[in-house]
């Protein structure tokens, strides 16, 4: 097995889970790698995705484990064919799949903010918050929800955000944050969200992505 890292940005930020699985499989095949297939009735290509972004939200570190062989050029051969916004950037070798979707715990996003300064305040009172209620859509249905603790850390930059945001099964988007601060101050903006950094599990402790994966 292998594990790739990818971006997903430009109109690739639009593709869903299910869009962006059906890329994978023309990419494979254009570049005319082997891809092990699951069993059953209903045999299809092992590929084992992270939990998906919100559409919208680009990425330049996404994960996917793919059931084929290492090859040294396979990334030459997987960008020739590729599709806009998904550039394949690292590939290691791996002895069994790796549940991304368990197992990546959190992820530092770039929120970049149209006026920042107009509204940096407002958004500084609101995270000094001891509580933040937010509208969370559930297996349920619609929930108010205080996501404070799901906010690992955040730092102002000169144009917005770099903000780490639990995933997993607490998963908070950050356009869903940015959608309820809006609310909150009674102010809309523009903004633009992009993964800069996802964290794994390993042995009880939060490590990066790239360190655990030596990408």
């Amino acid at each position: 097995m292998i594990l790739l890292k990818h971006t997903k940005v430009g109109s690739a930020k639009y593709l869903g889970h299910l869009d962006l699985l059906r890329s994978f499989k023309r990419i494979f095949n254009r570049a005319e790698i082997s891809i092990e297939k699951s069993q059953g009735f209903n045999p299809h290509p092992l590929f084992f995705f992270p939990q998906p972004l919100g559409l919208g939200i680009e990425s330049e570190c996404e994960l996917v484990v793919v059931g084929a062989n290492y090859e040294n050029n396979i990334l030459n051969r997987l960008n020739n064919v590729t599709i806009p916004g998904v550039k394949f950037i690292e590939c290691v070798e791996i002895e069994k799949n790796i549940n991304l979707a368990a197992n990546i715990v959190s992820s530092k996003f770039l929120i970049e903010i149209e006026n920042f300064d107009d509204i940096k305040k407002d958004i500084e009172e609101i995270l000094k918050e001891k509580e933040l209620f937010i509208s969370l859509k559930t297996k349920s249905g619609e929930k108010e929800r205080d996501v404070k603790d799901m906010i690992y850390s955040y730092e102002f930059a000169n144009n917005g955000m770099v903000m780490e945001l639990s995933c997993g099964n607490n998963n908070l988007r950050p356009d869903y944050l940015m959608i309820a601060i809006s609310n909150l101050i009674k102010k809309e903006f523009y903004y633009k969200c992009k993964r800069i950094e996802a964290f794994i599990k390993k042995d009880e402790k939060k490590v990066s992505c790239n360190s655990y994966f030596k990408i």
